[in-house]
């Protein structure tokens, strides 16, 4: 009677890999073979990764006038009526590098969330009214050996 308890005790509570039955231990069942890991879920739906990067683009300076979001990671072009009429932006995630053609092309300058005075106004920068895309900061250049 004991022994049934037990086994019905532990097969309630999900251990029924081992459960010893008249002093004797039953084998483990063989494993399945491991499917791809899937999306995780919150509460039934995938979730996603973070962006690389996120950014909200005003055309005004001091985060004026009207905005629009981004992220990434890779290249985005900026929305219709922002395409050379940006004039601040705000970093909220990652890195973002400018560019002033719309295929990421000619890069002007980058930014990160930590560079709050040099958001504000994009004329201080020399990239007022000049962006027409947005994308990754990706790796610093490097100089050719023997510098310059």
């Amino acid at each position: 009677m004991v022994n049934l308890f037990l086994l019905t005790a532990l097969t309630l509570v999900g251990l029924t890999s081992l459960v010893q039955v008249s002093g004797q231990q039953q084998p483990q069942q063989p494993q399945q073979p491991q499917q791809p890991q899937q999306p995780r879920r919150r509460f039934g739906l995938p979730t996603q990764a973070p962006p690389v990067w996120a950014v909200t683009i005003y055309k005004d300076k001091l985060g004026g006038g009207d905005n629009a979001n981004l992220a990434g990671p890779g290249c985005r072009p900026v929305p219709d009526g922002f395409n050379d009429k940006m004039s601040s932006l705000h970093v909220t995630a990652g890195c973002v590098q400018l560019f002033k053609d719309i295929d990421c092309q000619k890069p002007l300058g980058t930014f990160t969330v930590n560079d709050i005075m040099r958001n504000d106004n994009l004329q201080d920068s020399g990239y007022n009214d000049e962006v027409s895309s947005v994308g990754d900061c990706g790796p610093p250049p490097t100089q050719p050996p023997g510098g310059k």
